[in-house]
């Protein structure tokens, strides 16, 4: 089996662990379902992931590594933003590799509800990511699929040069009552003479709650921890 160097490995962790970012665009369901089998929200649990108070933790390990990244949102007070009242989440992110400190982050974005609108980020200049969302539908059945979002960003080491992120959702059976509701990232950049592409997946009810998370990366890396709870 072919290893992974440091960079590609970093690359892979930061790829699963990213947020969903979302630049003024507005998630709606469509009213009518994908198909008449038996229908799990869609728009409502990613609803959750963007605008819910949780912990993630999300644990890789490659070649004697082990790197985790810890992400807490949390949903704050209210302000005025483009002539609306929106209110502010926040999300802390701490990287470790091996137990020690790496990096860390915090990310501030606005958004306002009925329905669920993002005002970007007081960082989205700085960052100059470029975003596009599709419409999701408001439930979807086992086997459904569709596009999500495409964005469009600087490199980290070249701002010159931009990277790609497409994502894609599915929905899979996970039990009798539940659905795996997964995001497929495949991120392309130039510096790299392939892409990279891992899944982020959640366990969700007939109601939209979501009970539990995995991921699934490129082989030789291994997922240690992977776990998602809201408050």
């Amino acid at each position: 089996m072919i290893g992974i160097n440091k960079d590609e490995y970093m690359r892979i962790l930061r790829l699963c662990c990213a947020v969903v970012l979302l630049a003024g665009t507005t998630i709606q369901g469509h009213t009518k379902p994908l198909n008449d089998s038996v229908q799990y929200p869609i728009s409502a649990p990613l609803s959750q992931l963007i605008t819910g108070n949780f912990v993630k933790i999300i644990a890789l390990s490659n070649e004697g590594m082990i790197s985790k990244i810890t992400t807490t949102q949390t949903r704050k007070g209210q302000v005025k933003v483009d002539n609306k009242t929106a209110f502010t989440v926040v999300n802390d992110n701490v990287m470790t590799l091996n137990s020690k400190p790496l990096t860390s982050a915090t990310l501030t974005r606005y958004y306002s509800l009925d329905p669920l609108t993002s005002h970007g980020s007081p960082d989205q200049e700085a960052l100059d990511i470029d975003i596009t969302f599709s419409a999701l539908p408001t439930t979807a059945a086992i086997g459904d699929s569709g596009e999500f979002a495409k964005s469009v960003m600087p490199t980290e080491y070249d701002n010159d040069l931009t990277q790609t992120a497409i994502q894609t959702w599915s929905l899979k059976q996970a039990t009798d009552n539940t659905a795996w509701l997964c995001l497929h990232t495949t991120l392309t950049e130039p510096s790299s003479p392939e892409d990279v592409a891992a899944d982020e997946c959640y366990q969700v009810t007939r109601s939209g709650a979501i009970v539990d998370m995995k991921i699934t990366v490129p082989p030789p890396i291994q997922v240690q921890l992977a776990t998602i709870n809201f408050s």
